[in-house]
Parts: C-alpha cells; sequence; structure tokens
C-alpha cells in the first residue's frame, strides 16, 4: 500500500476540474439536487396522487410521464457518492480527518433527522394523523435512532412506518459514511477502483439474488452500493488531470451514451413504473446509476456560459437544491398530515406542498444553516 496514494498534486499537475469548480459548492451539482428532490416529490405528490387513471386523459399522461420520479433517490445516491468521495480524497492526510467528517457529518444529518423523529410520539398519542401512518409495521422506532431502519424493512419486507417513510436512504448514506471514509483513508487509488468497480458489479447481483423481495432490493445498502460507487468513481476521474482533460473531449460522447437510454426509460415506464419485470432488480437499477453518473459528469463538464449550466444555476433550481435535505425529509410527513385532515387528495397536496416548502425555509434558517455552519467553523481539516 503506497503512503503517497491520492496525496494531493502539486499545483503544475493539478486537475483542471479545479480551476473550472474550485473546492467550494459547485452550482450545477446544487441544481441536479434540486432537480433529484422535485422528482421524488413529484412522484409521492403527483404520480402517486388517488387510483389509477385513464392513461389517455391528460393527467393520466402526466401520472404515466412521472413513472420514474422515484428515481431521484438514485441521483440523490451519485451525488453523495461524488461529493463525499471528493471531500475525503482532499482531506485523505489531514490530521483531524476523521474527526472533522464525522462532526460535520452529525451537524449536518442528525438536527433534522432526530427532530422528525422525535415528532412520531408526540403525532401518535395526539393523534393528529391516521393512525397507520404512525405504526412501526414491523420496523421498531428504535431502529431508526441507529439508522437500521433499512436493514429492519429488508428482513421484514415492510416499508415500515409512513411518517417516516423517506427516512430509509438516510440509513443507505449513513453506512456509506461509516464505512468508506476509512477505505479511502488506508486503501491505495489502484485498490480504492478496484473495490468501487466489484461495488458497481456486485450490487445488482445482489439485487438479483433478492428478487423476490421488492423492498430489500429497494432499500438495502448493499443493493444501492453502485450508485455511490458510480459517483465515488466519477469524483477519482475529475481529480486525475489526464483524465480530466479525457472528460472534457469526450463530453459529447458521455451525452451521446446518457441520450442512448431513452429506450430503456421508455421500456421501464411501460412496465409498471420500471419495476414490472422480473429482471429489474438485476440491470434497471445499474442503468439509472449510470445515467445519473452520465449526467453529474455531463454537468461538471459543461461551459460555465452554456445552456445547460445557466439552467441548472436558475433562482428555483438552486433555493430547491437548497433546501433539499428539508424538503426530503419533511414532504411525506405534510402529505400524510393534510390527507388525514382533507378529504380531496388534490386540495390535500396542495395544501402539503405549501406546508413543505414553509417548513423547509423555516427549518433550514433555524436549524440546518445555523448548525452547518457551526460544524464548518468548529472542525477544520
Amino acid at each position: 500500500m503506497s503512503a503517497t496514494a491520492l496525496a494531493p498534486v502539486s499545483s503544475k499537475t493539478r486537475s483542471g476540474y479545479f480551476e473550472r469548480h474550485g473546492r467550494g459548492r459547485i452550482l450545477e451539482l446544487d441544481g441536479l439536487r434540486g432537480l433529484a428532490v422535485l422528482s421524488v416529490v413529484l412522484w409521492h405528490f403527483v404520480a402517486q396522487l388517488g387510483p389509477p387513471s385513464d392513461p389517455k386523459t391528460a393527467f393520466g399522461m402526466v401520472r404515466f410521464a412521472l413513472g420514474l420520479s422515484w428515481s431521484g433517490v438514485d441521483l440523490f445516491f451519485v451525488l453523495s457518492g461524488f461529493l463525499i468521495t471528493g471531500i475525503l480524497v482532499d482531506a485523505r492526510d489531514s490530521l483531524s480527518y476523521f474527526k472533522t467528517f464525522y462532526a460535520r457529518r452529525i451537524h449536518r444529518i442528525f438536527p433534522l433527522y432526530f427532530l422528525l423523529l422525535a415528532t412520531v410520539p408526540i403525532v401518535g398519542a395526539l393523534q393528529l394523523v391516521k393512525p397507520e401512518y404512525v405504526q412501526e409495521a414491523g420496523v421498531p422506532l428504535l431502529s431508526y435512532a441507529f439508522f437500521a431502519q433499512n436493514l429492519f424493512t429488508s428482513w421484514m419486507h415492510s416499508w415500515g412506518m409512513p411518517w417516516l417513510g423517506s427516512m430509509w436512504s438516510l440509513a443507505v448514506e449513513e453506512h456509506f459514511y461509516l464505512a468508506f471514509p476509512a477505505i479511502v483513508r488506508f486503501v491505495s487509488r489502484r485498490r480504492l477502483l478496484i473495490f468501487l468497480a466489484v461495488c458497481v458489479l456486485a450490487a445488482p447481483v445482489v439485487r438479483f439474488a433478492l428478487r423476490s423481495n421488492q423492498v430489500a432490493e429497494y432499500t438495502f445498502t448493499l443493493c444501492r452500493a453502485d450508485a455511490l460507487a458510480i459517483g465515488a468513481l466519477i469524483a477519482l476521474l475529475v481529480r486525475d488531470p489526464e483524465l480530466w482533460k479525457t472528460a472534457i473531449a469526450m463530453r459529447r460522447w458521455v451525452i451521446a451514451g446518457a441520450l442512448s437510454t431513452a429506450p430503456v426509460f421508455a421500456y421501464l415506464l411501460s412496465i409498471n413504473h420500471g419495476k414490472g419485470h422480473y429482471s429489474f432488480p438485476f440491470w434497471g437499477y445499474s442503468v439509472l446509476a449510470f445515467f445519473y453518473g452520465a449526467t453529474v459528469l455531463i454537468a461538471l463538464t459543461s461551459s460555465a456560459q452554456g445552456l445547460l449550466a445557466g439552467s441548472l444555476k436558475t433562482w428555483f433550481l438552486q433555493q430547491a437544491g437548497k433546501l433539499s435535505y428539508s424538503i426530503y425529509m419533511i414532504h411525506a410527513s405534510m402529505k400524510q398530515l393534510c390527507e388525514s385532515y382533507i378529504a380531496t387528495p388534490a386540495y390535500a397536496v396542495l395544501v402539503a406542498a405549501f406546508a413543505t416548502v414553509v417548513l423547509s425555509v423555516i427549518t433550514y434558517h433555524l436549524v440546518e444553516a445555523p448548525l452547518q455552519r457551526r460544524g464548518q467553523t468548529l472542525y477544520k481539516y
């Protein structure tokens, strides 16, 4: 194992990626994060609104078009793999590597996460929502406190408590945070690349082995490792000067590759939102992961003044990206709260959407942003 593997390169050989994007926030990725969270919200608020509708009607066509919007979470995984790997690789030789990483993650994730957990006994005791929305459904509330809920959902073939329905992906993320920093710190670049390649290849095999358990193939950590690994591989690619140049030169081919998945997506839409074919677990999620990986790479290599970059930097997507964590955490609960009091599904969704935005703005400014700044101020690499 090389002691200098993945060490920062000198300014003369530094990747052009840093000249283009620096080491701060990448606005294009904030825009993609906004698209990801809006996609998930549209799935829960529109694609799943009311009973099945006639696909020949206008609303039926809209619902059909949103048939894969649930995959916004796959884009989140790719983005997380990219961003977290970048942070870890750039800080690999820091003396405070582990302390700073975990302290900042705790400040970023825990406050809103445990605040929402704390609402469960209150909402249940006061009967503020329909009883089934706060029932454990085979997934103990305590498991959420240890980020083990997706292990229980997989074991019990259950989606868990509807009030906390979006939290399974946080468990996948936390497992990634627990294991990956040590791998980056102590494994050579070559072995890290091999490990990530194995993750990309092994995840569909694990999913296919669990194909009789639709919940596990969707929520179990090992089943989603390919999306995280693809994001991580892109983070390593753009940090290599020669590979970054190659990515710029081959950008049109990457775009062509992404567009070539269109027939695959059309086929997925035709089979029950992509999950209706027995072989989907083996290849479907991988296709989505590669598509979103290509999307991230295209965004990173796009011209700062180009149409794509300009679109991703629009105020709406930037705000959605900034509030994405709060929106993701809150939106399902708001929908269930409104459904408990408003009989008309369309009205319930409209009120829930408004409530989600308002509460997300409040929690971002009062909870999320201040504690995130505190973590970044107190803990330095």
